[in-house]
């Protein structure tokens, strides 16, 4: 019982430590609205100044004005994002903008307790204090929080998606992880199309390789749970935008000239590579650890080699994306490198005189060097421009 009450004791203050740098504006406020920011204000002060019903004229809209425009913008079927931020301008004070950023900021909350409980049924309840501290100290994690970024809201739902499926793999018979995958999958879609195809490809990969993953023969209840969420979320962009032909068209539209632009052709392209350098700049530590931890250590059963999968499906598809790289993309995949992260570190202090301390220590280490590599890299920078980070950390002058 004392040992309980310390262990939730340390799991609440954690969870309020992370919502401090997430909801309260730790960066320069002075700041011009980026770019995207600009769009999604926009939207949300339309929906403010109409309401929830003039959604279909803002699809038809966009449509007409990127046509004339020199360059495309974001459309507007990232209805999960925008539609929330609209509701808290009206159930609160706060202003288009400053929605946005606490919807931002409450996706990349959520990420970091959805990532903890996740991982409670999978590792031991120390281990997974451990990924929720590291979660919680992620540096582009609280980078996301901290602006109007989609990519934390879609990061939880990314994570709520697949964990859940794994979770309704292994107990087909319990409906109600169907039942999470289905809405989990639904406000992906609904939220942000790239993201959620990157994951649904993955989800085809587990399907196909159930057997070499050592998941249950049944894997019909998340079938017809994926089936029934992405039905529901097609269903629910075309009533918003007014019908099927105004949803396509805007898609057709967007995907055809979004690598078009010269932001995105200066600052989205590279090697396949280019992640795993990133993800070494900013994250070190935990990179490295993730790395020890997929070789020598994974999580016991075959959740490891489900996250792996995970892991290398998306990034295959990711790093093959013309003019699409961003660093941004790959806030779900902060979930499974703390996840390996911790599994090293128990591997490597298991067989030490004192390995809960060094473990502890190791730990805190690795949070403490995340949060540094927030404050070196992204307290003065808004989008994830490699050129910006290498200044940043002094490579480049």
């Amino acid at each position: 019982m004392y040992r309980s009450l310390i262990y939730w004791s340390l799991v609440v203050i954690v969870a309020m430590f992370g919502a401090y740098f997430r909801f309260k504006l730790h960066r320069n406020p002075d700041y011009d609205l980026g770019f995207d920011e600009k769009i999604y204000v926009a939207y949300v002060d339309r929906l403010e100044e109409h309401g929830i019903g003039s959604y279909p004229s803002v699809f038809s809209d966009y449509v007409e004005q990127v046509k004339k425009a020199e360059f495309v913008f974001l459309p507007p079927s990232r209805a999960g994002y925008i539609v929330p931020a609209w509701a808290l301008t009206k159930l609160t004070k706060w202003d288009s903008y400053e929605a946005l950023r606490i919807v931002s900021a409450a996706g990349s909350w959520l990420f970091a307790l959805a990532g903890f409980l996740f991982a409670r049924r999978w590792v031991t309840p120390r281990m997974a204090l451990a990924v929720l501290g590291i979660l919680i100290c992620a540096p582009l994690q609280i980078h996301l929080s901290q602006y109007a970024f989609i990519d934390s809201v879609a990061a939880f739902w990314s994570l709520m998606t697949v964990a859940s499926v794994w979770e309704c793999f292994q107990k087909p018979a319990q409906i109600r992880w169907a039942t999470v995958a289905s809405l989990s999958v639904w406000a992906l879609i609904v939220t942000k199309q790239e993201i959620a195809t990157f994951v649904g490809l993955f989800l085809l990969c587990a399907l196909l390789l159930g057997k070499r993953l050592g998941l249950t023969t049944d894997r019909r209840p998340a079938f017809i749970g994926l089936a029934c969420g992405g039905l529901i979320a097609t269903f629910s962009l075309i009533v918003i935008a007014g019908g099927t032909s105004t949803l396509l068209e805007t898609f057709q539209i967007y995907f055809e000239r979004a690598q078009t632009l010269p932001y995105t052709i200066a600052t989205g392209d590279g090697p396949w590579h280019r992640y795993l350098l990133e993800l070494l700049l900013v994250s070190p530590l935990v990179f490295l650890l993730a790395l020890c931890g997929i070789f020598r250590g994974q999580p016991a059963g075959a959740v490891g080699k489900y996250w792996l999968l995970f892991l290398v499906s998306t990034y295959a598809i990711m790093c093959n994306i013309r003019y699409g790289m961003n660093l941004r993309h790959t806030a779900m995949w902060d979930f499974p490198l703390s996840l390996f992260a911790v599994v090293a570190i128990s591997s490597l202090t298991t067989r030490l005189r004192r390995p809960t301390a060094w473990a502890t220590a190791l730990t805190a280490l690795v949070c403490l060097v995340s949060f540094r590599q927030y404050n070196t890299i992204f307290r003065g920078l808004y989008d994830t421009d490699p050129h910006f980070m290498l200044r940043a950390v002094r490579i480049l002058k």
